[in-house]
């Protein structure tokens, strides 16, 4: 009798610790992202997991305050709803439901922070030209159009005190179904849990997208050069900071040997295009020079290492490039007025 209650007792602690061990995976603070991945349905075709609190902690997120409009901006944005992005915000993960080449896709993004329910639903009211309440399985759902819009309602829902769901209203459903054990999780769909077993998910951003079947072959119809993506079944990615260096890893599943490697020369063919259109920017040429494209039995992996500088001077290039593309306007003293 003894012995029957200890493994009683123990069964209802092993139960209390994975119970809280669940809790503490969708927790604010202490959240991973693959935890809130699980709270997507299995009609998720598509999803994308943004560890904002490690993207915050980058050289490049502490520079994008250093301009004087986007750090008003950001300043205003704490005033108005008391988040601090950098702060309170620790992950978002968006799921789309549905093809990914459906013309009315689905889609909800779960937002794990720390905040409070009033001065946010008080700003939505007040920028909504339409807002109507519901209840769903227990649960208040919030629907609302802005102001000059037509298409359908954005619907959201506060799912418990470290995370807000926003999206349309069927992928938002399909979340709380989630959430309230109603529906199978993301675990369920094969495809996609397939393709992520081989991603980074301790990458600053990590995601998957099932292809739907028949969709490449209609784009080779269309365009015959396109041929070279045949076989793919799933496209995977992750974006991670280390060593001041932004990596990227994408990857191709499915498919042959023969049409992987074919793929492979093909986007080796446009890096070497690239690399010669490129002689006179030293900066593009550094940044081609840190891809490298590889493939395998089942897939093509491009990987690129880019320094931090070169992104930089990249970016320069670019706004100074757009800058020479917007004209300018005349004052009434003819002096230029941007």
């Amino acid at each position: 009798m003894k012995k029957t209650g200890v493994i009683i007792l123990s069964v209802l602690i092993a139960v209390f610790l994975t119970a809280c061990a669940g809790e503490r995976g969708v927790k604010a603070g202490s959240a991973t992202g693959e935890a809130l991945a699980r709270l997507l349905p299995g009609t998720t075709q598509g999803l994308v997991v943004i560890d904002v609190g490690r993207a915050a902690a980058t050289t490049a997120a502490a520079k994008s305050l250093e301009d004087e409009q986007s750090r008003q901006a950001y300043e205003g944005f704490i005033e108005a709803v008391g988040i601090d992005p950098m702060k309170d915000i620790f992950f978002v993960v968006m799921g789309l439901t549905g093809a990914i080449d459906a013309k009315d896709q689905n889609g909800a993004v779960i937002v794990n922070l720390r905040y409070e329910k009033e001065p946010i639903l008080g700003l939505i009211k007040e920028n909504a030209e339409e807002f109507m309440e519901e209840s769903y399985l227990g649960m208040t759902l919030y629907k609302a159009r802005a102001e000059g819009r037509t298409d359908r309602m954005m619907a959201g829902a506060f799912l418990d005190d470290s995370n807000i769901l926003v999206g349309t209203e069927t992928a938002v459903k399909a979340v709380i179904d989630v959430h309230q054990k109603k529906a199978d999780s993301l675990v369920k769909n094969e495809a996609l849990t397939r393709a992520l077993k081989t991603v980074n998910k301790t990458a600053i951003a990590w995601g998957a997208f099932a292809v739907p079947p028949g969709l490449i072959d209609k784009a080779v119809e269309e365009n015959p050069m396109l041929n070279v993506l045949e076989g793919i079944t799933a496209l995977t990615m992750s974006v991670d900071y280390k060593n001041r260096s932004l990596l990227v890893d994408m990857r191709t599943r499915g498919g042959t040997k023969e049409q992987n490697a074919n793929l492979a020369a093909t986007l080796n063919g446009l890096k070497g295009l690239g690399a010669m259109m490129a002689a006179q920017e030293p900066a593009l040429g550094e940044a081609l020079g840190g891809i490298e494209i590889t493939s395998g039995a089942d897939y093509v992996r491009l990987y690129a290492t880019l320094p931090e500088q070169v992104l930089q001077t990249l970016q320069k290039q670019a706004q100074t490039s757009l800058g020479d593309m917007i004209p300018s306007k005349k004052t009434p003293s003819g002096d230029d007025e941007i």
